[in-house]
């Protein structure tokens, strides 16, 4: 539907769509537009394609967005749904356009032959401490698992330059 819409309006159109199951197992879909779509066209694309001749229509202002996908997103509806769907499925979707979350922080790992107080000692922003006691590292005179997330300084990595780390790479892949 996406490419139909994108065909005759001359671009990706926004939207966010939510899947829903009834009772009786059928499935549908509550599609918010960013433009306005007349009813008699949508109904025949949309069965042009193979989805159902009921297509409804019906106005919701922009201040009450959430509250309207919110009703297909939380309660008994969601249980039902998802308890039809493959695991990890999701109900909702939307266009490339609209982001539903911020931008992940990105993350990096870094392998260093350090003990980790000087690693931690090193880090910015040192967060997520996690002190496991863990039974399996004991033949190995080992009894804690010990992590956290920060980032390093240049001299926790080993006083190795990112960039020039990722260039030695880089001219490696091409010769």
């Amino acid at each position: 539907m996406r490419v139909v819409l994108a065909r005759r309006f001359g671009g990706s159109v926004k939207f966010i769509a939510v899947l829903e199951f009834q009772r009786s197992g059928i499935a549908h879909l509550h599609v918010l537009l960013g433009i306005y779509i007349p009813q008699a066209w949508l109904s025949e694309a949309w069965q042009a394609i193979g989805g159902g001749k009921i297509v409804d229509i019906r106005y919701v202002d922009v201040n009450r967005v959430a509250g309207y996908l919110a009703t297909y997103l939380t309660g008994q509806k969601v249980v039902l749904t998802l308890s039809l769907l493959p695991e990890r499925a999701r109900i909702f979707s939307c266009s490339r356009s609209i982001s539903l979350w911020g931008k992940k922080e990105q993350t990096l790992w870094w392998l260093v032959k350090r003990r980790v107080d000087f690693l931690y000692g090193r880090g910015v922003n040192v967060k997520n401490e996690r002190w496991e006691a863990i039974e399996d590292l004991k033949p190995f005179d080992l009894e804690l698992l010990m992590s956290f997330e920060g980032s390093p300084t240049q001299v926790a990595k080993g006083e190795l330059d990112t960039f020039q780390v990722l260039r030695a790479l880089a001219s490696a892949a091409k010769g």
